[in-house]
């Protein structure tokens, strides 16, 4: 590894924290450290992102933790990918996980990978269940219809008796694609 890049970030309640990071990625021997102070979890951190984009060939990323380089799985998985799509190794100290070590980094890869299928299988399924369960309690998705059955009943009365589309659009007050719709 050429060049040891550390991140720190502590939110505004836990200040404290700062000084433990920056002492363990200097002990660490990081060159340079991007530090974010964000509000509350899950606000941006723009120093990661200029960190990352500092990254080069064969850096090494140095975290203290992996809670404080992401706020969620789905975030650090995210960030893990983007370190490892850079060619480039992370380094969590407090975990003692390590994607450049030359005998355990390409497993730490793949758990990262099998995490990220695992954590996407579960989003999928957990909508699909409470899209079910919405349906369940007669709850539907998407926008209401813009007609009343008896809008469309009245729409079907008015053309079989010879009326335009325009003229049905303008008595129901719809637009003219509407009343294709609901005659389809």
């Amino acid at each position: 590894m050429t060049r040891k890049l550390g991140y720190a970030r502590i939110t505004l309640s836990d200040r404290s924290r700062l000084a433990l990071q920056h002492d363990t990625l200097t002990a660490a021997g990081c060159e340079r450290i991007f530090t974010d102070t964000t509000p509350a979890a899950g606000t941006p951190q723009p120093q990661l992102e200029i960190a990352l984009a500092a990254l080069e060939h064969q850096d090494l990323r140095v975290v203290w933790s992996l809670d404080r380089l992401a706020h969620s799985l789905t975030h650090l998985l995210r960030t893990a990918t983007r370190v490892t799509d850079a060619d480039a190794g992370l380094w969590s100290i407090t975990e003692d996980l390590n994607t450049a070590d030359p005998d355990t980094g390409n497993q730490i890869v793949e758990l990262f990978n099998e995490l990220r299928l695992c954590q996407h299988a579960l989003t999928r399924e957990n909508t699909l269940a409470g899209r079910a369960e919405a349906r369940r309690r007669g709850r539907v998705a998407g926008r209401p219809p813009a007609l009343t059955d008896t809008a469309v009943a009245q729409a079907r009365t008015m053309k079989a008796h010879g009326a335009t589309v325009t003229q049905i659009a303008e008595v129901l007050g719809i637009a003219r694609s509407t009343v294709y719709c609901s005659l389809a």
